[in-house]
């Protein structure tokens, strides 16, 4: 391969296959590894418009070991005995460590006149796409998508179940219903459509890897019927059938649609081990609290979908190449247990760490039962969502105090937040020695926390081995993504905690939370060595 062909995208592409480095998913094969006579039939030449392209930073160290290629040499085989040819497509899908990143869909009937079956005059086409770099080859039929409504393109039977479909179509009621046999993408990269649906059990992933990867890279968004994101790996549980498809450009109208998906369709979408990861993060480690296995009831309930506010955000640079060996998420599904079961739900959060090599990266403390400032207790909690991501445009969810924090301790005196429900002799010591103006006990370390950040107390100090690194990860990382100044946790000796697998590292030997160096080196000063030398015998 020349010079510039290394530095292209379909670098990614052909030396795989030909080296045949990658199993191809051949549908006419069932599954076979491609032969010699199947690799002579691959163009060796690189396109000179794909070459003029730049390949994304975030592919630049991409291994073949990384990549999977789903490969459709046929979609549309029954519209093409049937001699329909404008629907038959070649697909190739690209996934890098399991998910979506491009994919090259051919029409090789296509004709520029729209008369795609005089074959052989037709002159075909090659779409393709690469996220990072957008899709080519194709341009909106129409400058816009069509205004009034919701125009919907569908996959028919065989592909949807007829009966869940029209139950399907009932209940989202688009103004305008199309089909497609095999090229239902190019309705949505040309603005003909809004939406594409597909209500069955018997599409794989090589029908739908290729044109997963170029909305992707189009800016666009698609799930199975649940929400879930479509996992690419070429493991067994990935060449099962997927439990539907719902795709489009437009993220708030693919909520919406799948919000409207009834209940009935939905419960008869599963198949086995479909809604379990499956590999979607085989490398991911996750430490929580409770270690219970999830019944089917459970697994109902997780939120599967794409927050829009979320998908807004650029992923700092520092984090766009991790490994999932790196990272640790700490969950606590329940924190203020024992406030929640005596009824005071004001300190119940949920609490998501995420930790890279041990460094909290990204929290997020939700807090179900949380009301408005004046919201009488006789209207419906509404609850928030508070997170943040370190290196990221700041914490997210709850409203900061005006006035940045001082780099001093307040003239006022402190305001102290210390435990509710696990008040002890050394939390009494620590409390009498750093003599706070005011102090205030509360339930939950998330909640506390999120009372240091709001500004509500200026210190939260927690002298015992009581709490995990489930109820701090959050935390910990919502406060470093702090703007301008980050936010200070240590432990009792001033170090910052480690947030590694390892079982003996899940238990905190106290900390203290601030905002700012002034309170945190007082406070720090303040303790006990009595206190610092019974948590951390080897620091005094």
């Amino acid at each position: 391969m020349n010079q510039r062909a290394a530095s292209s995208p379909l670098r990614y592409i052909l030396p795989p296959v030909r080296r045949a480095c990658v199993i191809i998913r051949l549908r006419r094969t069932g599954g076979r590894r491609a032969s010699e006579e199947d690799l002579t039939l691959i163009v060796n030449e690189v396109n000179e418009d794909v070459l003029k392209e730049q390949c994304p930073h975030d592919f630049s160290t991409v291994q073949e070991k990384d990549i999977v290629l789903w490969v459709d040499p046929l979609d549309g085989t029954n519209e093409f005995i049937q001699g329909l040819y404008e629907y038959v497509t070649v697909l190739i899908g690209i996934a890098v460590n399991g998910r979506p990143v491009g994919g090259v869909v051919h029409q090789p009937f296509w004709s520029s006149t729209g008369d795609s079956n005089q074959f052989p005059s037709t002159s075909g086409r090659t779409v393709w796409g690469l996220v990072g770099l957008g899709v080519r080859g194709v341009s909106p039929m129409v400058q816009e998508r069509p205004s009034t409504g919701c125009t919907l393109v569908v996959t028919w039977p065989p592909y949807s179940d007829e009966d869940k479909l029209r139950s399907t179509l009932e209940s989202i009621k688009p103004a305008k219903v199309t089909e497609a046999g095999g090229a239902e993408v190019f309705h949505l990269l040309e603005h003909r459509a809004h939406a594409h649906i597909m209500v069955g059990l018997k599409s794989q992933r090589w029908d739908v890897c290729a044109g997963e990867g170029l909305l992707r890279a189009a800016g666009g968004v698609a799930t199975d019927i649940h929400g879930n994101p479509l996992s690419y790996w070429a493991d067994d549980a990935c060449r099962e059938a997927i439990c539907g498809f719902v795709g489009s450009l437009d993220v708030g109208l693919h909520r919406q649609i799948l919000a409207r998906v009834p209940p009935s369709v939905k419960e008869t979408m599963w198949l086995k081990g479909s809604h379990e990861h499956h590999g979607l993060f085989p490398g991911l480690t996750v430490v929580g609290e409770e270690n219970l296995d999830a019944s089917e009831e459970d697994r109902l309930l997780i939120c599967t979908g794409d927050d829009e506010e979320v998908l807004r955000e650029a992923c700092p640079n520092n984090l766009a190449a991790l490994q999932e060996k790196e990272v640790v998420v700490w969950v606590d599904p329940l924190d203020g247990t024992k406030e929640f079961s005596e009824g005071v739900t004001e300190y119940v959060t949920v609490l998501v760490g995420i930790a890279v090599r041990g460094v909290p990266v990204g929290g997020v403390i939700h807090q179900p039962f949380w009301r408005p400032v004046g919201t009488p207790q006789s209207q419906p909690p509404v609850g928030r969502t508070v997170w943040g991501l370190v290196g990221g445009s700041g914490v997210k969810g709850l409203q900061l105090p005006d006035t940045p924090p001082s780099s001093s301790s307040p003239a006022r005196g402190l305001t102290a937040v210390v435990t509710l429900s696990h008040y002890c002799n050394l939390t009494d010591m620590s409390v009498k020695s750093v003599s706070p103006s005011t102090l205030l006990r509360a339930g939950g370390a998330g909640y506390k926390m999120l009372m240091v950040i709001e500004g509500r107390a200026d210190v939260y100090f927690n002298p015992s081995a009581g709490t995990k690194k489930w109820d701090t990860c959050a935390g910990d990382a919502i406060l470093r993504a702090l703007r301008p100044s980050p936010g200070i946790l240590t432990d009792l000796v001033g170090n910052p905690l480690v947030y590694t697998s390892e079982k003996s590292n899940y238990k905190n030997r106290g900390f203290v939370v601030t905002l700012n160096e002034g309170v945190h080196s007082e406070v720090m000063s303040k303790l006990p060595e009595a206190v610092k030398s019974s948590l951390n015998p080897m620091a005094v």
